[in-house]
């Protein structure tokens, strides 16, 4: 009989403990704070992707899974006006991939951008796409204009 009792009596008191602490978790405060839309840019002033004089084709990440693809340029090679040349098929280091009617040396007229980083190398302006999985890519998107910069 007095084991039950303490067993009853330890139960109430945890019981009350545990209420207590659930108590002074439910009053604190958290501030939330929502962030009006932020542009960066390196022009002199902003622009949006609807401003832009140009054809803009963007792919999202479940259009990418949905791709059996595993490297970037063979998502471009699904945007039309885009080429993507494998000189030595799978085992080409650097796909040449260039933009149609751009003439000349096209390559090194076609800027690759990682998070806003340009990837193409100094040399011929081309990008290795065998360091880079398709998978990872969050959003892809394909600006066919003379432009030097756009925002989101």
């Amino acid at each position: 009989m007095t084991r039950s009792f303490i067993l009853n009596l330890a139960f109430i008191l945890l019981f009350f403990t545990f209420v207590k602490g659930q108590h002074n978790l439910q009053s604190d405060s958290v501030n939330h704070y929502t962030l009006k839309e932020v542009t960066v840019t390196a022009a002199k002033s902003p622009r949006r992707i609807t401003d832009i004089a140009g054809r803009i084709e963007i792919i999202n990440s479940e259009t990418i899974h949905e791709l059996p693809v595993y490297k970037p340029d063979e998502i471009l090679r699904t945007i039309s006006g885009i080429q993507v040349n494998k000189s030595f098929g799978n085992y080409t280091m650097r796909p040449v991939v260039t933009v149609r009617n751009l003439g000349g040396d096209e390559q090194s007229r076609t800027l690759v951008l990682m998070d806003g980083i340009p990837v193409n190398v100094s040399d011929e302006g081309g990008v290795n796409w065998n360091r880079l999985n398709a998978l990872n890519i969050e959003k892809l998107r394909c600006l066919r204009a003379r432009v030097h910069h756009f925002t989101e």
